[in-house]
């Protein structure tokens, strides 16, 4: 019986002091995200009284009754048949307007199956995307984002819920080996695009230029991504369509970076998903991961290749056996192996169309102001940068967004220790290096946007991240 007794008392005050601790860590967890709140309270409500709302056309879901079809030749329901592109929008033998080739007719009439085809009207278009920004997370991406949407020529895809944008069409894996699962939910994500009424805008997808926006940051350190961004675009072009889009990458001092990151996963909104490690831990075993994923491609691939001509074995070992998931089985949690840019860029970069200045670009956060983003606009992405219809009607808005780079202001709640960056900084230098040479043809920091005297091959040449080399 005593026996007994000194057990149920030894249960009771076991499950006292962990109800004692669970309320400590609640306590600690909500102190931490109050002081997280007020910061991003205080940015919000800047940027909030700085934003522009955005000039765009009317998008919204077609009428609850509408029958909806594809192109005036095809009738998609909810099958896997895949829809024509390009063509034309028109309305019986009347052409509205000459659609992209990535783009594909909207149609709307009544449920009525006698309806005449002169009848049937060309309501919007749907198109696949052409313009990507794929990471790094952290990195101010939502920004620049936001300031690329408010550019009339640059339309947003529908974003999934509390991601600030961010769509994920190639992020999970499919439920068959059906190409057109990716395809479907591409054009299915493609926020509608009304046809103008207006006359100013009657043009508007005649006129070339016209980007749909993919964004997410998370594609980066997802290789496969991009090949089924290829497989999905293939079945639709019958050409290496991947290869001639345009993909906007936007860097971060990698310490930074993966700093911010842990802040971010410590005040999760969902308890259960918290990071429960402090950083230093955190760190000791990231750089233990990320040694083993950079050992990998440089003992397969070496350091002397050409992203046009080895491009296949790049893909093949970023699919296999130099996949980050093989080093780092949680991705989200992967602070120091996501800051490893260097190998991330190689499987997006190889295999792009030449010159590789036209259709990839990486910005860094750090020299992300509105010289940075005017160059953006009009030299990669060819686009007018202020203009009535076709371009930025009030640019000071816009720099004023560029300038708040608001999720930022998230690590001014906690100070990185001075030894685990000193560390950090260390362990990042020889992957910086190789990173400055694998993209000073397209980078656009200030070394290589704000010398005027310079030609422009002097400045990629001298073009660096500024990252501790």
């Amino acid at each position: 019986g005593t026996k007994l007794k000194v057990l149920v008392i030894s249960l009771f005050g076991l499950w006292i002091f962990f109800l004692v601790w669970f309320w400590q860590q609640n306590a600690i967890s909500s102190e931490r995200d109050d002081t997280l709140s007020q910061h991003d309270t205080i940015i919000r409500k800047e940027v909030i009284a700085k934003k522009k709302v955005r000039p765009k056309l009317p998008v919204s879901p077609l009428p609850e009754n509408a029958d909806t079809h594809w192109s005036p030749r095809l009738v998609w329901t909810r099958g896997n048949e895949l829809p024509e592109m390009g063509g034309v929008c028109a309305v019986g033998d009347q052409v509205l307007s000459q659609l992209p080739i990535q783009c594909t007719g909207l149609q709307y009439k009544r449920p009525n199956k006698t309806t005449a085809l002169n009848q049937i009207r060309c309501v919007a278009a749907a198109c696949f995307p052409n313009l990507f920004l794929i990471g790094a997370s952290k990195s101010g991406t939502t920004t620049l984002f936001e300031a690329l949407v408010s550019h009339p020529r640059i339309v947003e895809m529908l974003a999934l819920p509390n991601t600030a944008g961010e769509t994920h069409v190639f992020t999970e894996p499919p439920p068959s080996k059906d190409n057109s699962y990716y395809t479907l939910r591409a054009l299915r994500r493609a926020a509608p695009i009304w046809r103008p009424r207006s006359l100013h805008n009657v043009n508007f997808l005649n006129s070339s230029n016209l980007y749909i926006l993919e964004y997410t940051p998370h594609y980066l350190v997802i290789p496969e991504a991009r090949e089924r961004l290829c497989s999905s675009s293939s079945a639709l072009f019958k050409a290496p369509y991947c290869n001639y889009a345009k993909y906007i990458i936007m860097l971060r001092d990698p310490t930074l970076r993966a700093f911010s990151q842990w802040i971010m996963k410590t005040h999760m909104r969902v308890a259960r998903y918290n990071e429960q490690r402090d950083f230093e831990t955190a760190v000791l075993q990231g750089q233990n991961r990320t040694t083993r994923y950079a050992y990998c491609w440089d003992q397969q691939l070496g350091l002397s290749f050409d992203l046009s001509r080895d491009s296949l074995r790049i893909h093949r070992l970023a699919a296999g056996r130099c996949h980050p998931r093989r080093f780092e089985p949680n991705l989200f949690q992967a602070y120091v192996l996501k800051s490893a840019y260097y190998y991330q860029l190689l499987p997006w970069l190889a295999g792009l169309a030449q010159p590789l200045s036209e259709h990839a670009v990486i910005l860094c956060l750090e020299h992300l102001t509105p010289l940075t983003l005017s160059r953006l606009v009009t030299t990669f992405l060819h686009l007018p940068l202020v203009h009535a219809t076709q371009g930025y009607t009030d640019i000071e808005q816009v720099h004023d967004l560029v300038q708040s780079k608001r999720n930022v202001a998230r690590d001014l709640s906690a100070k990185i220790p001075t030894g685990i960056q000193h560390s950090l900084n260390e362990f990042f230098r020889p992957f910086n290096k190789k990173l400055d040479k694998l993209v000073a043809p397209i980078l656009y920091c200030s070394s290589s946007s704000s010398s005027s005297s310079r030609s422009s091959n002097d400045a990629e040449r001298r073009a660096t991240t500024g990252y501790p080399t």
